[in-house]
């Protein structure tokens, strides 16, 4: 009609919108921008709709880190300690701990440990001791000169022919270990009536010791002393009855010394479990 028409536009520009993260993780990582899971590292990418309605670029750069695993077999004789934490087992098992590598994951070690043992114990009947470990290989030696090995005497059983102090090393499952040291300090002491009626008992004690005394026998003085030569009891006594100690000692052999006013003396060994 050639009149003036006056058009207004009211215009909003929603702008596109991106954004990056960078993330570190272990084995795998659910990204929450998009629900999905990686494992592993890489440049990931989600196109998501923001509230305007315009496209949303997201971008994730992703550094996966593996854990790790692994393990050792390892035989040891008694006991063993475990470097991995510092433990120290004294049983066969599979044991496991979990460390921390330097990526900050997480490092499972498991030991598959045998322990073989052996006895190093040793028994005494009069004169003769014997390795309580059979099966073994033996060695005698001679405390009272470094340990020297005696020759010959490579058997279960051994009989010293001199008084002094004397130990078995022995081998076996793959271990090899010495014995304490037992006292043989009766051979050749002329036996008379004192130590034909003196008893002890038990032996081995386990700390408790009896020695039964003749009431005949006025005063006695008895003494208790270790294979080092220390001195743990050293008493007079008028024995009415049994005498009773209490060995509270660390376990080995001790020698026993029973002297009467008349001079006869009686000695003896026993064995502290």
């Amino acid at each position: 009609s050639g009149c003036d028409s006056v058009a207004t536009l009211n215009l909003t520009i929603n702008n596109s919108t991106s954004g990056s993260e960078s993330v570190t993780a272990c084995d795998s990582y659910t990204w929450s921008a998009n629900s999905m899971t990686y494992t592993t590292s890489g440049t990931y990418t989600a196109n998501l709709t923001t509230t305007s309605g315009c496209d949303s670029v997201a971008t994730l750069n992703l550094t996966i880190n593996n854990s790790t695993s692994g393990s050792e077999s390892v035989t040891a004789c008694n006991s063993y300690t475990w470097t991995a934490n510092s433990m120290t087992y004294t049983t066969s098992g599979t044991y496991t701990t979990t460390l921390t590598t330097t990526s900050g994951c997480d490092s499972v070690a498991t030991l598959n440990l045998t322990i073989n043992t052996i006895d190093t114990s040793v028994s005494q009947t009069d004169f003769t001791l014997t390795a309580n470990q059979a099966g073994a290989t033996y060695q005698w030696v001679d405390c009272n000169n470094n340990y020297a090995e005696i020759a010959g005497e490579t058997s279960i059983n051994f009989t010293p022919s001199a008084n002094g102090s004397y130990a078995v090393v022995v081998s076996g499952n793959g271990c090899s270990d010495t014995s304490s040291c037992a006292i043989i300090n009766t051979i050749g002491i002329h036996e008379n009536a004192l130590s034909q009626t003196i008893t002890i008992y038990p032996n081995p004690t386990s700390g408790k010791l009896f020695v039964d005394i003749p009431s005949r026998n006025k005063d006695v003085t008895v003494r208790i002393s270790n294979t080092l030569g220390q001195v743990i009891v050293n008493q007079t006594f008028h024995p009415e009855e049994e005498l009773t100690f209490f060995i509270d000692s660390e376990s080995g052999f001790y020698l026993l010394e029973i002297e009467t006013q008349k001079g006869e003396m009686w000695k003896a060994s026993f064995v502290k479990n």
